[in-house]
């Protein structure tokens, strides 16, 4: 018996063998053929084959940091989820800070939980804005996402919420009091990684993409349709929320500033800037449907605020003129100098009065009824 299997094991070899070896020689033959194939493109068409090979090398590259980033993003994902979804602790200590809003001064005193703002300093959010085009938009709508229903935020909306029924204030007027309380917190430099809401409530300062951030939570949560325009070129971030008029680059969303005192739907010129210097801005939706609906006010208040500058910058020269001019052309200069004047007050009482929205549109009006009564033609609509 031992030698039959001996024999067996040689004639399993002798199959087994052979058949490797034959896919061995396969192997390297093709591997010489191809090699071949290459050297013989690249000695026929050197300048095509090298370009070639380099948008290989390229789009390889790409593919492998377009892998990485969604991975990375992956774990922030997850991280960000725990974070947010903290059951809200005693607090250890409180944020403060006041604001005026419509006359009267509003007192917030936010509490802030240790345990929730060192969960949230430990997410690395470095990559959130350095992100590109569909990964960036993943990022933002997560953070924005899962922070609107954090214990952070629900405690903030609630003291806005009380002050909203106190005072009576409608919907409009409830987006006006949320955009200016994140106005009023200090737009300060910080390097590195982006901070989230509650960081930067609890530091009392931030730059514009942390307080857009912070309002989009604020605004998610009490359901306002909501977006984000990120300004690569001018590298700034500003919020947007839907609106019937004063919409910014006719997207249906008016503008919102997060870094300075500034009407709902008010907005640089610069940011509306196009072409090979600026490009534009990438949008984001956010969530919600409830809309701002005094768009039609503002665009009128910003109108007569353009008139009023303009105004104000032609006649300026009149006031240093009337001094010199003729004794026939003095009265004249004067009158322009005045007029000048006059126009420089209103425009300071319009930008000193951004969160009196109601009150200003009513004063320009009844301003406008009265000069028409006078001349026809001064009304302005």
């Amino acid at each position: 018996m031992q030698p039959i299997i001996r024999s067996g094991t040689v004639f399993a070899g002798m199959l087994h063998t052979p058949s490797s070896g034959y896919r061995s020689s396969r192997v390297s033959l093709t591997e010489e053929l191809v090699r071949g194939r290459i050297h013989s493109v690249f000695r026929r068409r050197p300048v095509v084959a090298t370009g070639f090979a380099v948008a290989v090398v390229i789009v390889a590259a790409v593919l492998s940091v377009q892998a990485f980033g969604w991975a990375r993003w992956e774990v922030f994902g997850r991280r960000i989820d725990v974070a947010s979804a903290m059951p809200a602790p005693a607090p250890t200590r409180f944020a403060s800070w006041s604001f005026a809003f419509r006359d009267r001064a509003v007192s917030l005193r936010v509490p802030v939980s240790t345990a929730e703002l060192d969960a949230a300093q430990g997410v690395d959010t470095s990559a959130m804005f350095r992100a590109r085009g569909s990964l960036r938009k993943h990022y933002v709508s997560r953070v924005v996402s899962v922070q609107s229903t954090s214990a952070f935020i629900r405690a903030l909306s609630q003291q806005l919420r009380s002050v909203q029924r106190e005072r009576g204030l409608d919907h409009d007027e409830y987006l006006e009091l949320m955009v200016r309380c994140v106005q009023s917190l200090r737009y300060d430099t910080v390097e590195g990684r982006v901070r989230l809401p509650i960081e930067v409530v609890a530091s009392g300062f931030g730059v514009c993409s942390e307080k857009a951030l912070l309002l989009a939570a604020l605004m998610v949560h009490e359901g306002y349709e909501t977006g984000m325009w990120v300004f690569d070129s001018q590298n700034h971030v500003a919020l947007a929320v839907g609106s019937d008029a004063a919409q910014f680059r006719e997207s249906g969303y008016s503008f919102i500033e997060t870094t300075r005192i500034a009407y709902v739907g008010e907005h640089d010129a610069d940011y509306r800037a196009s072409g090979p210097v600026a490009r534009p801005p990438q949008f984001i939706a956010l969530g919600g449907t409830r809309r701002y609906h005094a768009g039609y006010e503002v665009e009128y208040i910003l109108r007569q605020l353009d008139q009023a500058t303009r105004r104000c910058d032609t006649l300026e020269p009149y006031s240093r003129l009337a001094t010199t001019a003729p004794a026939q052309l003095s009265d004249q200069y004067l009158r322009l100098a005045s007029q000048g004047l006059a126009a420089r007050s209103l425009a300071r009482y319009i930008r000193g009065q951004t969160d009196e929205r109601e009150a200003v549109f009513e004063r320009l009006m009844r301003s406008a009824v009265e000069a028409a009564a006078n001349e026809p033609s001064a009304l302005v609509y």
